[in-house]
């Protein structure tokens, strides 16, 4: 084999190679800062970009009570109180079928899904506990199981219904 049709090959493995490592890296992995513009619920928010681009985010993680749900209202008002108007880094990776980045927000360096979830006013989200870190899904059940022995928030409830519980049952609503 000739040492140009040797290289011609070579490039072309390498390419292979190349475009396999591509596609199995996260194709929506995004970082990005804005300006919190309003908080929808109590995992929910639009912020500002610095294109001027009001972006959708869903917090990463949890579950946090429906408008119509017990403690759907102090969810949300905390949320507001901690990053409404201020700005937060967001480090997202994915988006959900609403069109929402789906991300880690953080105003300086807490963690603002975590904080929801030590104040009792959210849940892990156990059916995305997968996309944790170890260390990650440590933390967040560390912080619901504190947050269920010391009452805090919606664990002042006898039997608080998750939200996922919370949407099937009251899904003819809709």
């Amino acid at each position: 084999m000739g040492l140009a049709r040797w290289l011609m090959l070579f490039g072309v493995v390498i390419a292979v190679v190349l475009g396999a490592l591509c596609l199995g890296a996260p194709a929506q992995a995004k970082s990005f800062s804005g300006k919190v513009l309003r908080v929808v619920d109590g995992d929910s928010i639009e912020l500002l970009d610095a294109h001027d681009d009001v972006l959708r985010i869903r917090l990463a993680a949890i579950d946090a009570p429906e408008w119509n749900q017990p403690f759907g209202d102090v969810s949300k008002a905390s949320l507001r109180q901690a990053i409404e108007g201020k700005t937060v880094r967001v480090n997202a990776h994915k988006q959900d079928v609403h069109g929402r980045w789906v991300g880690y927000v953080r105003i300086r360096k807490t963690d603002v899904s975590l904080l929801q979830v030590q104040q009792g006013l959210a849940w892990v989200f156990r059916r995305y506990e997968h996309e944790l870190s170890g260390p990650q899904r440590q933390a967040f059940n560390a912080a619901e199981t504190a947050a269920q022995n010391d009452q805090m928030g919606l664990w002042q409830q006898a039997s608080p219904t998750p939200p996922w519980e919370w949407r099937r049952l009251n899904s003819h609503h809709k």
